[in-house]
């Protein structure tokens, strides 16, 4: 049997009453930061934009967020609020795929199970086999694919939200290895955004939302695509790998159903590409010390991989997204206030703040070939800070807090949640939420999970 067709066969095979209680309660707390990354994120230009034109003409039954009284069509939601999931550089990570599984498999999962009203239990079925696939196909050749300046999230984006479609709508092995192969022919994404910015990488994971919507219910209707598409000669990961025998191929299913990826999953603390995270996390740490003095550094010295070192060094950026993936403005926002308070970023007045870009100036960089072993598994860096009287401090970290190794608490990633919702919806329907969170699996339809909050 193909990789293919066993992936396959798990989407179709699984059952909420074997999955572990830890796995169900890796699901609710990706749901609980998933409405908080969405929900703040539909205050910024881009969601505006995006809710915009995804109301427009079309009826159904998904919500749109953050506006729980009307329901549209549910590809259109799922564009809408996977773009907004993304929309923020808040939302989950797994690091061995480089990617950001929520933001593709949740608002796809939701919105068809609000459109066809199906149960809180086959809910949280979908999201473990979508964030399973997505995970295990982008981790056999993440480092590479992400080095070539194509976007995880966007290609492996697509085969999680239809594996969790395709569970949702339980179709048949055939029928879900159909929608993969359906899937192959939408998976991609270009980085330039890291470079020139713009809004474009937020559309990366609500298009891969939107698209497991058409793709699995296509297959339903018995369109067809081709079979053995991870493996095939002429399949998905041979072509975005140059070099087909450093494909990684016993990640796509080794301990299939032994294993879930969703209890890997990191949750971001800041509003900043994950991979930089380890480094605000060491300048954190740095503050604690009372002879920390952000005016007296004279230079900060980061040792990282490949990816930290040489894709993140834009010193000037120009949008807010450019400046969420650069390690200098970063830094120095660090250094100069606390990240965890992701506001800021709302305005471009801080692209001007001569404050953060004199900072920024004295960030240097240094590829570490040791860390580069450890990459994507680890999000590692070492940071050291040099200060005027010749003072030096340093601090090196393996993973940043809200991953699996240093996970947030419930009461942390409640905090957040409360604090990105805050001012979006009111305290009442943001507790609420959360309470309907929590007993996810007692919902007969998702209709009446979305529905009269007040």
């Amino acid at each position: 049997m193909g990789q293919t067709r066993q992936l396959a066969e798990f989407v179709s095979s699984l059952q909420y009453e074997k999955l572990p209680k830890e796995v169900v309660a890796s699901v609710k707390k990706c749901l609980l930061d998933y409405f908080g990354c969405t929900l703040f994120a539909t205050q910024t230009d881009m969601g505006k934009i995006i809710i915009d034109y995804s109301k427009q003409g079309n009826s159904g039954h998904a919500t749109i967020l953050p506006d729980f009284e009307q329901a549209f069509n549910p590809a259109n939601a799922a564009l809408a609020n996977g773009s907004c999931a993304h929309g923020f550089e808040l939302d989950d990570v797994s690091a061995i795929s480089i990617s950001h599984p929520g933001a593709c498999v949740i608002p796809a999962v939701l919105a068809l199970a609000e459109e066809r009203g199906i149960s809180g239990k086959r809910t949280i079925e979908a999201i473990v086999a979508g964030y399973e696939v997505m995970v295990r196909v982008g981790s056999t050749i993440a480092g590479a694919h992400i080095a070539k300046g194509f976007h995880p999230t966007a290609s492996f984006g697509t085969f999680g939200a239809t594996a969790g479609c395709c569970k949702l709508l339980g179709l048949t092995a055939d029928q879900t290895e159909n929608a993969f192969g359906i899937a192959g022919s939408l998976a991609s994404g270009l980085t330039q955004f890291s470079i020139s910015g713009s809004m474009v990488k937020r559309i990366h994971a609500g298009k891969s939302a939107q698209q497991g919507v058409i793709v699995s219910q296509l297959a339903e209707k018995g369109f067809t695509g081709p079979a053995g598409i991870f493996e095939a000669e002429l399949g998905f990961c041979r072509v975005f790998r140059d070099d087909s025998s450093k494909i990684l191929w016993d990640r796509l299913t080794d301990g299939l159903g032994e294993s879930y990826a969703i209890i890997d999953t990191t949750f971001k603390p800041s509003p900043t590409c994950g991979v930089l995270h380890t480094s605000v996390e060491c300048i954190d740490r740095m503050k604690q010390n009372p002879i920390f003095d952000a005016a007296k550094i004279q230079k900060i010295l980061v040792f990282g991989s490949k990816n930290l070192a040489h894709t993140h060094n834009v010193f000037t950026p120009d949008s807010i997204l450019a400046a969420q993936y650069s390690l200098p403005f970063t830094l120095a926002m660090a250094c100069l206030g606390d990240l965890a308070d992701p506001t800021p970023y709302l305005s471009n007045d801080i692209l001007s703040d001569q404050s953060v870009l004199e900072l920024a100036k004295k960030v240097e960089t240094e590829f570490d070939p040791e860390q580069e072993t450890w990459y994507p598994q680890h999000f590692s860096a070492k940071v050291s800070v040099f200060f005027e009287d010749g003072t030096v401090l340093h601090e090196e970290i393996m993973d940043p807090k809200g991953s699996a190794i240093s996970p947030f608490t419930y009461d942390e990633l409640y905090n957040k949640y409360k604090k990105l919702s805050a001012n979006i919806v009111s305290e009442a329907v943001a507790t609420q939420l959360s309470e309907r969170i929590s007993k996810v699996e007692e919902f007969a339809s998702m209709r009446d999970f979305s529905s009269k909050l007040v």
